[in-house]
């Protein structure tokens, strides 16, 4: 099949990283969905599939893979390779609604280290009052850690659902991670 005919259709593969491996959707030269680590081998090809059931799997990549591939294995070494500003232009922001894109802009600005309330973001949006629906568009990230939703906390730094493998118990982690690294670090608590 040609890179051109095959770029049509929906693809996924895995991605090895030290936390285990990571699934990757892609179409049209535009990522789909990331599933971060934490599934068997069989169960990341069940939940890559569950929705797409005809993507097929593939090594014929996107020009953005080889970002993403040093991204993701160097942020689960603790190693942060920091490309995401160029692999949001690759996001498929066709498949979220434009409240959902708003919440997740927001948050691509959260640096690493650092944390935001739902409700910081619910204000900066201009409803003060829709914390839960902030909480809604995150949950239904479809590119985590490209868009670092893990970094958005609830009010008093309270830890709060986290859809990826391992929830909250995941998200703590990752913060933890990344406060290593950070100058700021030392002042967040998880």
């Amino acid at each position: 099949m040609s890179v051109a005919s095959e770029n049509q259709i929906l693809c996924w593969t895995t991605i090895p990283t030290a936390w285990g491996n990571c699934g990757i959707f892609w179409k049209s030269d535009k990522l789909c969905r990331i599933v971060l680590p934490g599934l068997t081998d069989d169960e990341l090809r069940c939940e890559l599939l569950k929705d797409h059931p005809l993507a097929h799997e593939s090594r014929v990549t996107p020009t953005w893979f080889a970002d993403l591939l040093r991204f993701l294995q160097g942020y689960y070494a603790n190693s942060p390779h920091d490309c995401t500003v160029l692999l949001r232009n690759c996001l498929d922001w066709s498949q979220v609604s434009a409240f959902c894109r708003r919440v997740l802009e927001m948050t691509c600005r959260i640096e690493r280290g650092q944390v935001r309330t739902y409700g910081a973001i619910a204000k900066e949006l201009g409803n003060a009052k829709a914390s839960r629906a902030v909480g809604a568009a995150l949950g239904s990230n479809p590119w985590p850690l490209v868009v670092p939703c893990h970094r958005v906390v609830g009010a008093k730094g309270q830890m709060t659902g986290f859809s990826a493998q391992g929830g909250v118990e995941t998200k703590r982690r990752m913060l933890a991670m990344e406060a290593q690294r950070s100058p700021i670090g030392s002042r967040l608590n998880f």
